[in-house]
């Protein structure tokens, strides 16, 4: 699981190639829950906004990919392949508001419970 974690904590930077910085300039390895949260939830009405939604898709999109590729059913993560990143985005926004007590926690933590809550495999119980 430590291995995983560490992978997912990576990712965000590749969602960063050809794209502005993240908001604020904040490590992808050093965001939070709440960082991720704000960014996902920002207006789509201005340029710092629609940067910072693009920055949350991209982030969770990359969780989404190692959960799929790193042993989907072992990490607990089933999603369709035709899971879209609006629904990826709803999972993350609906767990990280859920669990306020966790908020500052890693985000690629928080990212990964609520994806397996969402998306959980055959069989398995939600949390």
């Amino acid at each position: 699981m430590r291995g995983i974690v560490f992978v997912l904590l990576l990712l965000p930077f590749a969602a960063l190639r050809g794209q502005e910085a993240a908001p604020d300039s904040v490590a992808p390895s050093q965001q939070t829950g709440r960082y991720l949260l704000k960014a996902c939830t920002a207006s789509a009405l201005t340029p710092a906004g629609r940067v910072r939604r693009q920055y949350c898709a991209g982030f969770l999109t990359g969780v989404e990919e190692t959960l799929r590729v790193v042993a989907p059913a072992e990490a607990g993560f089933c999603a369709p392949e035709s899971v879209t990143i609006r629904q990826l985005v709803t999972a993350f926004t609906r767990h990280a508001t859920a669990r306020p007590e966790a908020i500052d926690q890693p985000a690629a933590v928080i990212a990964t419970q609520a994806l397996r809550e969402s998306f959980p495999c055959p069989g398995m119980h939600r949390e």
